[in-house]
């Protein structure tokens, strides 16, 4: 046994008390920590990280993932993971599902008080569309699955899907997950040493609401086996997410290739407070987004790749790279902004996907390049390729400006453009 038997149910467990043992590697670390939190899940206590500045571990071969309770302090502890078994979750958050036969005429009114399961209580009904959203994306090997949650209180929905089910075109697979207590993580750094040659993600959610993340730094030390397909945040399926002070250093990415900080599917009403967050890859990688505000953040990229509804930035920085929405319904709101050598608006048009929106900027500062000179950047293909309904006829962003400064970072640069289209061939 790697750790002493505790002797009685406590409501804390010491992690120090498990860690006295001399010599420990740094994998019976991990599997201590394993089993702390599993036995205070077992036993509804919580686990105190007091009295440990730091603590080294190694993911161990076929290790699983550690549990959290509902509740957790790290109480400032940083941790640093050496990872070289296989691509890893070090800690993991999530509920079970079950699966729901929901007519689509009721998705759309959000009303399922004719449901037993759903009709009492709060309830995330998770929405996924049989029929290909997008049937392949220009360049790649794959389409677009569209999804959408809905956040159930004693029948109703508090919210409502992006796009409409009930049609010819739509068949929506239903799971429904009951909604817990909420969730709050705070006061942790986790470092991923450069010697790593797997990924590991910091945190994992799924089927998760309430969630409220503060004061954690996800920081990674260099990419010398060039790593990609990076999250070190995930969240799947999650309804309400606050991250306040989050500080993402670096991802597991290449100028070339995807990696991401934040990695969000099927999400609604999600919230950045301060979030720093730069890499070689952007930080963002989202699909199926409903209701996201940025505040007072500094990051090199927020996008949504395909499907979703209503963006709001307040007092944000974002710099050398670009916003990209494909798909993305509402209005994407940049209020008391500033762009540095940044695109604030970009459909790539590989998803085809170019749907009514309005972007608006409001009091922002903006700072053009040779590379990046335009606010809306809109690419279409010269061809109707989406044989979706919906997606068929291709809308140009609406755009309003409202008191706009302009600089240049050569002064020598003089022009740029509000809104640029582009065609190519497929």
């Amino acid at each position: 046994m790697l750790f002493a038997p505790w002797q009685t149910i406590a409501a804390e467990l010491r992690l120090k008390d498990y860690l006295n043992e001399k010599n420990l590697s740094p994998e019976q670390k991990y599997q201590i920590l394993y089993d702390v939190h599993r036995k205070a899940i077992s036993q509804n206590a919580s686990v105190s990280y007091e009295g440990i500045d730091s603590l080294c571990l190694e993911i161990p071969k076929n290790a699983r993932a550690i549990p959290i309770r509902n509740n957790q302090d790290f109480q400032g502890v940083v941790i640093r993971v050496l990872n070289n078994s296989q691509s890893q979750f070090l800690y993991d958050i999530r509920s079970k599902a079950d699966s729901i036969n929901i007519r689509k005429i009721d998705i759309d009114r959000g009303d399922f008080r004719s449901y037993p399961s759903l009709k009492d209580g709060k309830h995330l009904l998770v929405i996924t569309d049989n029929e290909l959203w997008v049937d392949q994306r220009s360049g790649h090997d794959y389409g677009h699955v569209r999804k959408d949650i809905l956040y159930i209180e004693n029948g109703r929905a508090l919210n409502k899907v992006i796009s409409r089910y009930n049609n010819k075109r739509s068949s929506p697979l239903c799971v429904y997950s009951d909604i817990g207590s909420p969730i709050e993580l705070k006061n942790l750094t986790i470092i991923r040493d450069e010697r790593s040659q797997c990924l590991t993600t910091c945190f994992f959610f799924q089927y998760r609401s309430d969630i409220i993340i503060s004061n954690i730094k996800a920081i990674t030390q260099g990419n010398p086996y060039s790593l990609v397909s990076d999250r070190a945040f995930a969240f799947y399926n999650c309804a309400n997410i606050l991250m306040e002070d989050v500080f993402i250093d670096g991802s597991y990415s290449l100028t070339h290739k995807s990696g991401y900080g934040i990695l969000m599917n099927n999400v609604w009403k999600c919230k950045f407070v301060r979030l720093y967050g730069h890499g070689e890859w952007g930080i963002f990688g989202t699909n199926n987004i409903n209701q996201a505000i940025l505040q007072d953040c500094d990051i090199n990229r927020f996008d949504i790749h395909c499907y979703g509804k209503d963006v709001s930035c307040y007092n944000c920085k974002f710099s050398n790279l670009y916003n990209q929405f494909s798909g993305v319904y509402g209005t994407i709101l940049y209020d008391h902004c500033t762009f540095d050598s940044f695109t604030p608006y970009l459909n790539g048009g590989s998803y085809d996907a170019h749907v009514r929106v309005k972007v608006v900027l409001k009091d922002c500062v903006w700072w053009i390049t040779k590379q990046r000179y335009a606010i809306v950047d809109d690419r279409k293909p010269y061809k109707n390729l989406n044989p979706r309904k919906e997606l068929r006829k291709k809308y140009t962003p609406r755009v309003k400006i409202d008191n706009l400064t302009i600089y240049s970072r050569d002064n020598r640069i003089t022009d740029y453009v509000i809104y640029k289209e582009t065609h190519y061939p497929e």
